[in-house]
């Protein structure tokens, strides 16, 4: 079973730590279940690294000693936010 997330539904500016938390928060819940996961960036402008590392580097870290996680995917994440996504994911997911 996999399921679509749209990013965008936050905004097109996703910033701010205390913005992120709420959204890792929803987003736990809502993947809770499924086997395959996407976000979805499509409409979304701008992404703060502190936002990234809050929702999805501690969103993965809490992830990774689950034997049930789902897999994760990004799609339509524009490149100038590609950076951010990639340094805050790969630490949590080697660790």
């Amino acid at each position: 079973m996999s399921t679509t997330i749209r990013m965008a539904h936050w905004g097109p500016v996703l910033f701010g730590r205390q913005h992120g938390a709420q959204v890792r928060a929803e987003l736990s819940a809502a993947i809770h279940g499924w086997h395959d996961v996407l976000f979805d960036f499509e409409g979304v402008e701008n992404m703060s690294l502190s936002f990234a590392d809050e929702c999805f580097g501690e969103l993965l870290h809490a992830l990774a000693s689950d034997p049930a996680r789902p897999s994760i995917r990004f799609a339509h994440v524009p490149a100038d936010m590609r950076a951010s996504l990639l340094f805050t994911t790969r630490p949590r997911v080697a660790a």
